[in-house]
């Protein structure tokens, strides 16, 4: 899982020989710390108080400021020394490098405390974790609860942190949680074996615990990487974009760490696209200590000259103080690839899908929030997929995308987005993060357009639906896939598997919630937006790669509706997503729906252009429009106002011969009446719509 790198000076860094550890600090959760509790061994149990555990072995070859080390002993007052002949836990912190402090040693965070019994489960002890698989193995030793002397053990009281050893040299120090009630400060750092050499987090000796609570998204995690070069700049980060505007010149910027041990005056920086002559200039007037991060940008920018192209950009820094010796040049390049469009965007509607239950006692609150969403984000795409426990409207797809996801009840993802912070994509509903985050995604740009034009048989019932996926720019090469699905809204039944469970009916905690003074459970409770069926199954199907902008892709699905589900409240989603191998990279780019025609609809292929009346009429937020054309050929429909003004454009591209429902999206404008007017094959075809407002 990746890190967000926060680039900050917080290292006091005491040198000597030219070899120390350099640092950089980012926040979230570490995967192997929320591993420990089932998988750690007990290293160091309580009671225990400035005393060295038993002699722990390293799993893996490593190296402490660049000498071999096999294990180490663990102190209670937070910090771990490799030195196997040492006696002694010492109490007091102090500045390092300090000759007489623990040598080959490195300090969590080195105060005076101990550990105390009397939990009945572990989390007043220290703990170790051997994680991972070579070359990538994580031993992780874990203050899992610790206090000041003079404070009772507790669960209110107690800090916890760690050291993560890496294979291959690195550390970690990681703050996972701590809430006590006496103010800690402490030493934070490491220091060699003859206490020569040492660094620390500034503040140290007094560096306060920082505020984390239990909630791994708000882990600290200290990186130290070993530096043994005076003379070492790293290109540390760049700031490309991963999709930029042909023809719009781009900055080449960044961020340069000097993670040697002599200060940076100057540097060349250089830049090449696709292998070709590079761009190279020198930066100089710099007094960047060791451990110190600048920002950089090239003065000559990157104008890319080819739309829907990958590009290569290679960065390089050479030249450091006019040719010193970089004895480390594996950090001295950074690679980017940047896709290339025409800058267009379709028309964003943003996906929201509820993960609920009639068996979640919280999840009504679940449908409020999407409500919300509706009268605020009337264009937003909205489905309510029902997994978990006994609930009647489970279908397999959705306890699948419930299994992938791992929600709790009520989540919701919007857009399959995982936002920054974040370490799943469901998010909970509190400050109204549904809302914000569909509003967020609803200002979006979009590569895609999405027309889908269902029609139905009332004899055999059965659906038929056209998607239309329109490229109205060019899409990054990734793999993308079309979903459809079949949506009933306002579901209603009877018994366990309908009853909606309500744990606020006459909850004192909530006496003014809406449902505070409904049953429990509430029988003949509506549940909207419910999937019925995913026509192209769980993940949807693949799209064909390299679509050039203008293009389309266009299929068509069919489906019985079972004689349970209500014609008049069903409507067909579709969207399209990436489809990486992570949860990060399975995010909607957009999403389009329609209802199904209020009467039978015929396929057929008209002599001349035909537009139906649009429904609903009066419109508050959308309508549909049928369009029939004797050809292939373009369509282009606006919305005009009374004045003869093009107020809208609702659709501009080009589809095969026959009928199409066209989406109206309509929310923006001011009540009155317009005309819908359709234009295709020198041909213009109008309706009037009356526009109600919200």
């Amino acid at each position: 899982m990746k890190k967000l790198l926060l680039p900050v000076f917080l290292v006091l860094t005491v040198l000597s020989n030219g070899q120390n550890y350099t640092t950089s600090v980012s926040t979230g959760l570490r995967q192997f710390v929320f591993e420990l509790r089932p998988n750690a061994r007990l290293a160091y149990p309580p009671p225990k108080d400035d005393v060295l555990s038993d002699w722990q072995t390293i799993p893996f070859p490593w190296k402490f400021y660049g000498k071999d080390v096999t294990g180490f002993y663990i102190s209670d007052n937070g910090y771990i020394t490799f030195d196997n002949a040492a006696t002694v836990s010492v109490p007091a912190n102090t500045t390092l490098p300090l000759a007489t402090a623990p040598r080959n040693a490195i300090f969590a965070f080195w105060e005076d405390l101990h550990t105390e019994a009397g939990f009945s489960q572990w989390s007043n002890e220290v703990r170790v974790l051997d994680w991972g698989t070579a070359p990538n193995r994580v031993l992780l030793i874990m203050w899992a609860g610790v206090v000041p002397p003079g404070v009772t053990f507790s669960s209110s009281n107690t800090l916890a942190f760690g050291i993560a050893l890496f294979e291959g040299g690195d550390f970690d120090v990681i703050f996972v949680g701590g809430r006590s009630t006496v103010r800690m400060n402490a030493t934070v750092g490491a220091q060699n074996a003859d206490g020569t050499a040492g660094v620390m987090l500034d503040g140290s000796p007094t560096f306060g615990y920082p505020a984390v609570t239990a909630d791994p998204n708000d882990d600290i995690s200290y990186a130290f990487s070993y530096s043994n070069s005076a003379t070492d700049l790293a290109l540390d980060q760049h700031f490309l974009q991963p999709t930029v505007k042909a023809s719009t010149p781009v900055s080449i910027k960044g961020v340069v760490k000097n993670t040697g041990t002599q200060t940076v005056g100057s540097y060349d920086l250089s830049w090449s696209v696709d292998g070709a002559a590079p761009q190279t200039e020198t930066i100089s007037g710099l007094s960047l200590e060791s451990n110190r991060t600048a920002t950089f940008t090239h003065t000559v920018p990157w104008t890319p000259s080819e739309a829907g192209r990958l590009y290569q950009i290679r960065m390089w820094i050479s030249n450091v103080n006019g040719g010193a010796a970089d004895l480390n040049q594996a950090n001295d390049t950074l690679s980017a690839s940047v896709f290339t469009v025409l800058g267009r965007s379709g028309t964003k509607r943003v996906l929201v899908e509820e993960f609920t239950g009639a068996w979640c006692g919280w999840c009504p609150d679940g449908g409020l929030q999407m409500a919300t969403i509706e009268a605020q984000i009337p264009e937003a795409v909205l489905m309510a997929i029902h997994a978990g426990g006994t609930d009647s409207m489970i279908v397999d797809e959705g306890a699948a995308l419930s299994s992938f996801f791992k929600p709790s009840y009520p989540q919701a993802m919007i857009d399959r987005t995982m936002f920054p912070g974040q370490t799943t994509v469901p998010i909970n509903r509190s400050n109204s993060a549904w809302l914000n985050r569909a509003l967020q995604q609803a200002q979006l740009e979009t590569p895609v357009d999405i027309v889908v034009t269902p029609s139905y048989d009332n004899t055999t019932r059965l659906l038929t639906a056209k998607v239309r996926v329109n490229f109205i720019d060019y899409l990054p090469p990734d793999p993308y896939r079309l979903n459809v699905v079949v949506v009933e809204d306002r579901v209603t039944g009877a018994g366990r598997g309908y009853d909606q469970s309500n744990y606020y009916s006459g909850n004192a905690s909530y006496p003014n919630h809406p449902y505070y003074g409904e049953s429990n459970p509430i029988l003949g409770f509506v549940h909207r937006h419910v999937p019925r069926a995913f026509l192209t199954g769980t993940w949807g199907e693949d799209l064909p790669t390299s679509v050039p902008a203008g293009d389309y892709h266009e299929r068509l699905f069919s489906f019985t509706l079972p004689e349970h589900v209500k014609t008049g409240d069903v409507e067909i989603v579709a969207f399209v997503t990436r489809h990486g191998v992570d949860l990060p990279q399975r995010s909607v780019v957009n999403a389009g729906h329609a209802p199904l025609m209020p009467a039978d609809v015929e396929t057929i292929i008209p002599a001349r252009l035909n537009i139906g009346a649009p429904y609903p009429n009066p419109a508050a937020s959308s309508a549909v429009l049928r369009v029939e054309l004797p050809a292939s050929e373009s369509l282009r429909v606006d919305v005009v106002d009374a004045l003869g003004r093009v107020v809208l454009t609702a659709c501009d591209a080009r589809f095969s011969a026959g009928g199409h429902v066209i989406t109206v999206p309509v929310h923006t404008l001011a009540p009155g009446s317009y005309q819908l007017r359709a234009t295709a094959g020198g041909t213009i075809a109008a309706r009037t719509l009356l526009i109600t407002g919200r």
